[in-house]
């Protein structure tokens, strides 16, 4: 049996407990295939695993390939500002992506200004982990600017970088544009399915949606096919 067909039935493929030491080239050829091939996964964990700018460029043509990843985490690696470009290209034609961490991975103000062009256009990214980078004024100031037309992205974590190199204004207006987002993403029926459905309702998302109609709620969880219980609190003497 072919080692793809061996993951048909998965939908989480964990690379860093796969691999303890650094990635090397058909290690991520292997990765590539099976976001080309592979329809079943959909979160693929590759923290800490090495994965330089270059090995980036295999990841991302995969990616280009792929419509059922919903999860990529690649924290804790050495992507860089060029990784960021390869990984942005390959974001411009991608429509399932919803989660992308890039936590502690080199990234400056050029890397910000590559996946700042993606999240001009892109509707399907929904989180996006910048944090413990080195991005300074100019990356916000991209970011900022792509976010104004953005309605997607809804959780943009940007801290322990730079940050003092900005004003307090435009974190500000960055923080309000997702908060916007965010409130009105979990008011809409198709994303709250699709949530539940990839298990990423955080406990964030349900303080957002508690103040739903009930009936709407309840016809939610029926057609994610998740049990409704309501409970009663216990009467205190």
């Amino acid at each position: 049996m072919n080692s793809l067909e061996t993951l048909e039935d998965n939908t989480t493929l964990n690379l860093s407990k796969i691999l303890d030491h650094m990635i090397r080239n058909k290690e991520c050829e292997y990765v590539s295939e099976i976001l080309k091939n592979n329809t079943s996964i959909k979160e693929l964990d590759c923290r800490s695993i090495g994965i330089q700018t270059e090995d980036c460029k295999k990841i991302s043509e995969g990616l280009k390939n792929n419509a059922y990843l919903q999860h990529l985490n690649l924290q804790n690696n050495h992507i860089g500002d060029e990784g960021c470009k390869y990984l942005s290209d390959a974001l411009k034609n991608n429509t399932s992506l919803r989660i992308l961490d890039l936590w502690d991975n080199n990234i400056g103000d050029e890397g910000c200004k590559y996946l700042s062009e993606v999240l001009k256009n892109n509707t399907s990214l929904q989180k996006l982990d910048l944090g413990f980078n080195n991005i300074g004024n100019e990356g916000y100031k991209y970011l900022f600017e792509a976010l104004k037309n953005n309605t997607s992205l809804y959780d943009l974590n940007i801290s322990n970088n730079n940050n003092h190199k900005i004003g307090t204004k435009e974190l500000n207006e960055i923080d309000k544009i997702t908060k916007d987002n965010r409130e009105n993403h979990f008011h809409d029926k198709e994303n709250l399915l699709l949530l539940l459905s990839c298990r990423t309702l955080q406990e964030e998302s349900v303080l957002s949606i508690q103040n739903l109609p009930l009936d709407m709620f309840k016809e939610i969880l029926n057609e994610a096919m998740i049990p409704f219980v309501v409970s009663k609190k216990r009467k205190t003497e």
